[in-house]
């Protein structure tokens, strides 16, 4: 796993281009589910025996663009408490109970195969929810609503689900033996791996061909989730923080959560622009892998996802 850890770093960690995108922007439509977006986690001691025992969520994430986001506790750890938290990932449903459009209580999300949460009451930071598992089961308590990082226009912009369609690599440095620059490859990681092995990067390939990037999702609570096709494959998430609200160019630094590591040893500072219904997404960083530095600079192009 930490071997992926790290690759991930190389090729999709860094997440993007030699060429920084253009500054043109239109305005996007309000994304889908924005009334509906939440984050929140459950603090009622109500929660605690059943989230030790991985029945119920520990985080629950809900975006504007209709995914959700479950953080289960491991309960294989040796101190569950210290565990990062095994994710699963999908897209919601949503029933308003009061047939209102006011966000608020009263609101039943369902998650397909991971059960539904009912929002019952809810002030401030502190709400009244129930969540029902697979196995029919409920439980009851408190949870505390997470405060924004990006809100207004920028969230509109940004939180929303985005379809990668295309990844524009360069790199250099450790055992690469020609620079790559500006390469295009599909969404498929496993492509890129395999190039950069002919390059003269010493990886198995083969670990990696199901890691086909299938969506990516921003929360204004300040998470990426990313997705892959094969929904077997846990989401990598990770935390962003907005360092220049800026319309013209999102700034931020980033960092990736892992299932048996709490923190990807990889972090950086992204740029973002939106044009129409298309996001590119840019990093670069240098890179460590097997004890050799490396400079990567990627570009994600991703298009929303609307439906």
């Amino acid at each position: 796993m930490k071997r992926l850890l790290s690759l991930f770093a190389l090729a999709a960690v860094a997440l993007t281009s030699c060429h920084k995108p253009d500054n043109n922007k239109t305005e996007l439509a309000t994304p889908q589910n924005k009334e509906f977006h939440a984050s929140f986690t459950l603090t009622d001691k109500a929660f605690e025996t059943p989230i030790n025992e991985g029945k119920v969520p520990k985080t629950i994430d809900l975006t504007s663009g209709g995914k959700f986001l479950l953080g289960f506790r491991n309960t294989v750890a040796a101190d569950p408490d210290k565990a990062p938290l095994v994710y699963v990932s999908g897209k919601y449903q949503v029933k308003n109970l009061n047939d209102t459009k006011a966000p608020g209580a009263d609101l039943v999300y369902f998650f397909p195969m991971y059960g539904n949460l009912t929002i019952k009451e809810g002030t401030g930071d502190n709400w009244i929810i129930s969540y029902t598992g697979p196995d029919g089961k409920s439980y009851g308590g408190a949870a505390s609503l997470s405060n924004e990082v990006v809100s207004g226009s920028l969230a509109d912009r940004m939180c929303r689900s985005w379809k990668p369609t295309k990844l524009i690599v360069s790199a250099s440095g450790g055992d690469i033996t020609t620079a790559v620059v500006g390469k295009v490859f599909s969404a498929d990681l496993n492509e890129i791996f395999t190039y950069l092995k002919e390059k003269g990067l010493k990886i198995n390939t083969g670990d990696y061909e199901k890691y086909q990037l299938e969506s990516i999702d921003y929360t204004e609570s300040g998470l990426f989730i990313i997705n892959f096709k094969d929904f077997a494959i846990a989401p990598f998430v990770g935390n962003f923080k907005l360092d220049e609200l800026k319309e013209e160019n999102l700034k931020y630094d980033f960092n990736l959560s892992w299932v048996d590591n709490p923190v990807i040893p990889v972090s950086g500072t992204g740029e973002i622009t939106v044009d129409g219904d298309t996001m590119s997404l840019y990093t670069e960083s240098d890179v460590i892998f097997k004890g050799k530095t490396y400079h990567i600079a990627v570009t994600i192009i991703s298009s929303e996802i609307k439906d």
